[in-house]
C-alpha cells in the first residue's frame, strides 16, 4: 500500500495562517483605510507587490470568501515595511494575553531587524546574548547558574 502522506509543510503553514486569522479583520480594516486614501498602489510598490494583491485581500469572491488570505508572510511584510504596527493590528490587546502561536509571531515582529541582525552576529561569535540581556535587565538579581 502506497498511501499518500500529508504534506506537513502545508499543514504547518495552514496552522500558522489559522493562528493569525482572528487578526485578519483588523488588517483588512487598515488596508481599507489606505484604499480610501488611494494609497494602495504606493504601499504595493513599497512592498514589492502588485496592487491587485492588496485589493484581493479586501475583496470577496462570488462565494463570499476573500480572494487572498492574510497570511503570516503578508502580515510580516506589512509590519516590517512600516505599513502597520503590531500595536495597530492588536488594537487594545496585549501580546502577553495572546495564545501561544500568535504571541510567538507578534513577539518576533516587535524586534527590529537591526536588533535581530546584531543578535545573529553575536551568536555566530559565541556571545551569550541571553545572559548579557538578563544581567542588564536584572542587575540586582543573583545568577543561579
Amino acid at each position: 500500500m502506497n498511501e499518500k502522506q500529508p504534506n506537513t509543510e502545508t499543514i504547518e503553514d495552514q496552522t500558522q495562517v489559522d493562528a493569525l486569522a482572528e487578526f485578519a479583520p483588523r488588517v483588512r480594516e487598515i488596508l481599507r483605510k489606505y484604499r480610501d486614501k488611494r494609497q494602495l498602489a504606493t504601499i504595493a510598490n513599497q512592498l514589492g507587490f502588485h496592487q491587485s494583491r492588496l485589493t484581493e485581500m479586501i475583496t470577496k469572491n462570488s462565494q463570499g470568501e476573500y480572494k487572498t488570505r492574510i497570511t503570516p508572510y503578508y502580515l510580516a511584510r506589512f509590519i516590517e515595511g512600516n505599513i502597520m504596527s503590531v500595536d495597530k493590528v492588536l488594537a487594545d490587546r496585549r501580546i502577553e494575553d495572546l495564545p501561544k502561536r500568535p504571541r510567538m509571531f507578534f513577539e518576533r515582529m516587535v524586534v527590529p531587524q537591526t536588533t535581530l541582525r546584531l543578535v545573529i552576529e553575536a551568536q555566530k561569535k559565541g556571545i551569550n546574548v541571553e545572559r548579557i540581556l538578563y544581567i542588564m535587565l536584572h542587575p540586582d538579581e543573583e545568577e543561579n547558574d
